[in-house]
């Protein structure tokens, strides 16, 4: 008896041990995944002080967490601090070289900064990293998410182009934009922007009658309006 006896314990303690700490890992993702979605739901309502206090607890519990990292980069992003944005980006990035949110976060930050070449470069990292389309072995959940991301960088890209005076190309990626989310009415609006710079009234007024007919955004309706109102109103009226 005495023989089964410190075996038998020392095995009921190694379990118990391990089932603690899995109980504790799952508390702590549970707190970490409550946290995330609290600082979504506060960016959405534009409180970046309370999203990125939301962030810091998720980072105060895994300080190695890349959705906290992104997202807070993508605050300080929005708020115009470049330094600590570009930091936030580059742990990731430290972390896992094939974070293709982290690029996009760069490349924002470079737009901005008018570092158009590093911007391209890192949205062609981040284009490489989307997940190919295959047809039917992809189901649709996913499909569908991969047209958003691919659609979203396509889009940056070709604001870079436009920025850097080469509008053929950016309305190249705006149309590419628009076939993955023909939803996506902003690629429009750029489009149509592009479509003015090339003298291209007509294709510019159709891309605006879209915006028109079917965006609820009521600046980009505003925007839409004015800009086909500067494109047919008659000479002497504008």
């Amino acid at each position: 008896m005495k023989t089964c006896f410190w075996p038998a314990m020392a095995m009921i303690v190694s379990l118990l041990f391990v089932a603690g700490c899995q109980s504790a890992e799952k508390k702590r993702s549970v707190l970490v995944e409550q946290h995330l979605k609290l600082a979504e739901q506060k960016n959405a309502m534009k409180d970046r002080s309370g999203a990125m206090k939301e962030l810091n607890d998720v980072l105060a519990i895994d300080p190695e967490s890349q959705s906290a990292l992104v997202r807070r980069g993508r605050i300080f992003s929005d708020m115009g601090n470049d330094d600590a944005a570009l930091r936030d980006f580059n742990s990731v990035l430290e972390l896992n070289s094939a974070n293709l949110a982290a690029y996009v976060g760069i490349a924002e930050v470079q737009k901005r900064q008018k570092d158009y070449a590093a911007a391209l470069a890192n949205l062609q990292k981040a284009l490489e990293l989307v997940p190919d389309m295959p047809g039917d072995t992809m189901d649709a959940e996913t499909r569908d998410a991969t047209r958003v991301i691919q659609a979203a960088i396509v889009m940056s890209r070709g604001e870079v182009y436009a920025s850097t005076g080469e509008f053929d190309r950016a309305i190249q990626d705006f149309t590419h934009a628009i076939e993955l989310r023909p939803e996506l009415y902003r690629a429009y609006q750029l489009r149509a922007n592009a479509y003015v710079a090339t003298g291209d009234k007509k294709r510019a007024l159709a891309d605006l009658k879209v915006i028109r007919e079917n965006s609820r955004d009521t600046d980009m309706l505003s925007r839409a309006r004015q800009l086909t109102y500067e494109l047919t109103a008659p000479e002497q009226t504008r």
